[in-house]
């Protein structure tokens, strides 16, 4: 048997056996799972946004205002991906 847990818009998946485990280890486990899940994705987008500043460094001066409006709205998009729950 599984249960999912959201945690705003994300979806967390935990197994729990036959129905044997307790609400309060779901909990725990899906809490733990969230957190890993957050971990993973923080680490992805500093990689990209890594590679976009390496690419800004490239870029033509005359494109870096259009550059920097899409950088905004993916960082105004991200932030609301990665906002606390509640």
């Amino acid at each position: 048997m599984k249960v999912t847990v959201c945690f705003g818009r994300t979806s967390i998946v935990v197994p729990c056996k036959e129905g044997q485990l307790h609400v309060r280890e779901l909990t725990q486990q899906a809490l733990q799972r969230y957190l890993k899940t957050r971990e993973k994705d923080a680490l992805k987008l500093e990689m990209l946004l890594k590679d976009v500043e390496h690419e800004l460094m490239s870029c033509p001066l005359e494109m870096l205002s259009h550059v920097y409006f899409l950088l905004a709205r993916f960082a105004l998009d991200t932030h609301q991906c990665f906002r606390e729950p509640g």
